[in-house]
């Protein structure tokens, strides 16, 4: 049996915020480090937040496990450096 068509890239709707700090999204990948020697080192996991709409890392840190509280705790200290306030 034929494999179904795939949809063309084309095709896909690219979402962005249309303002600065209109959405934030979060995402964390794994990276193994390396060793002064060369050898492999420690695992982490690095967390990004990026504000959507320019695509700006607002934050970018290093911990051993990514967990949900990991991720409140970044959140709550990266918004009060990223707030918006009028120049007088």
């Amino acid at each position: 049996m034929p494999e179904p068509a795939k949809r063309p890239k084309s095709s896909y709707i690219r979402f962005a915020a249309e303002q600065p700090n209109e959405c934030w999204q979060a995402d964390f990948t794994h990276y193994r480090l390396t060793r002064p020697d060369g050898r492999p080192g420690t695992d982490v996991e690095i967390l990004s937040w990026i504000d959507d709409h320019s695509r700006y890392a607002l934050t970018v840190t290093a911990h051993p496990r990514i967990t949900g509280a990991v991720v409140r705790q970044q959140f709550r200290e990266t918004v009060p450096r990223m707030v918006f306030r009028p120049q007088r």
